[in-house]
């Protein structure tokens, strides 16, 4: 028979710190500092309403947003957070980007931005792992850090197992196929899957040569293929 290896499904010390670090995360807090200004890089807590031509548009609003400055808002709004005062209320001229992908319609609009910073996030309130907060966490299901630790165990080895059996089936085709020779395949099968693997890729070149707006020609050749056929030839 065939000596198939697998990764142990053992819960190490590893995992279960994993896990509960990432539970002690779950209930972290932060201190609410509500004077000031913002400043670049912070995480806010704060209220916005867009509007275009003095509606407000759909995806534009949201209360009680937590948001790190400079990372994923529009540049003509994110470049204007730095130095608001918290607690203020401010009405902000945004331009959109003229390529603007989320909402075609707004690309290169000019639009007004109801802005209020709640707050801003201080240092970490980080929970200590003992059995009142494994009591909270859990609402009163375990109240103890063993008992949830436990519990905690047996989820994660039943994950081990599922990735032990998928690593079992992979390394066993592995050997079989390392193991056999290959003396032919069906033609009507490799043709139909060669037809198929050209059609699927032709057509996503086709429509990505037309976002890109240039020709299906252009689009191959900066993808290497001198033309259709050198495609289909791969």
């Amino acid at each position: 028979g065939m000596d198939v290896k697998v990764t142990p499904a053992n819960v190490t010390d590893k995992q279960l710190k994993e896990v509960i670090d990432s539970e002690i995360e779950r209930g972290t807090t932060y201190k609410q500092i509500k004077e000031g200004t913002v400043k670049e890089d912070d995480t806010i807590n704060l209220d916005y309403t867009g509007k275009l031509d003095g509606v407000a548009f759909q995806g534009g609003s949201a209360t009680g947003y937590t948001y790190e400055v400079n990372t994923t808002f529009i540049d003509s709004l994110d470049d204007q957070l730095p130095g608001l005062e918290i607690g203020k209320t401010y009405d902000l001229d945004v331009t959109f980007p003229e390529d603007y992908k989320a909402n075609p319609a707004l690309a290169g609009k000019k639009t007004v931005f109801t802005v209020k910073v709640n707050y801003v996030n201080g240092d970490a309130i980080v929970p200590e792992w003992t059995d009142d907060y494994v009591k909270e966490l859990t609402d009163g299901k375990y109240t103890t850090t063993k008992d949830y630790e436990e519990y905690i165990k047996t989820i994660v080895k039943d994950y081990n197992l599922q990735a032990q059996q998928s690593e079992y089936n992979q390394n066993t085709w592995k050997m079989i196929l390392d193991n056999c020779k290959i003396v032919g395949y069906p033609e009507d099968q490799l043709k139909e899957s060669t037809d198929d693997y050209f059609e699927y890729y032709s057509e996503s070149f086709k429509k990505a040569a037309e976002s890109a707006k240039i020709s299906y020609e252009e689009y191959l050749k900066k993808n290497d293929f001198e033309n259709e056929e050198a495609l289909k030839e791969e």
